[in-house]
């Protein structure tokens, strides 16, 4: 058993929020992690689907099944995300989170800034950092 519904949208959209809140309801269960980036990173998909099965073990009769990796939707950084989880799970629901794109551009500089992951002014990390926009 693998996921069947997936939180997608961009860094910083309230994802971890909704997988919280979902994860309180006794017919569903998301994943601990809750971003595995399975379908997006090379290196976790080349573990294999009984990897990524075994995140789910704890789901017993659970109807809803999910995760919230944002690096499904960051297609110029992980173009295999799509039709990975498209192969894998067909019937996939898709629950994309949005948020005022300033507002959320300015909150994933910020968070960059707060992991000590770049020092640069909000202005310099967009036009440097492309996936701050896509």
């Amino acid at each position: 058993m693998i996921a069947n519904t997936f939180i997608i949208g961009a860094m910083k959209s309230a994802t971890t929020g909704l997988c919280d809140i979902l994860s309180q309801h006794p017919d569903a269960f998301v994943s601990c992690p809750k971003e595995p980036d399975f379908f997006s990173r090379d290196e976790v998909y080349a573990k294999g689907i009984d990897w990524y099965a075994s995140l789910f073990r704890a789901a017993g009769s659970s109807q809803v099944i999910g995760e919230g990796s944002t690096s499904y939707t960051q297609h110029l950084q992980f173009p295999k995300s799509a039709s990975r989880l498209a192969q894998h799970v067909p019937q996939a629901r898709l629950i994309y989170m949005a948020r005022c794109p300033f507002a959320r551009i300015q909150s994933h500089w910020a968070h960059e800034v707060l992991k000590g992951r770049t020092q640069l002014e909000l202005d310099a990390f967009v036009r440097r950092h492309a996936e701050a926009i896509d």
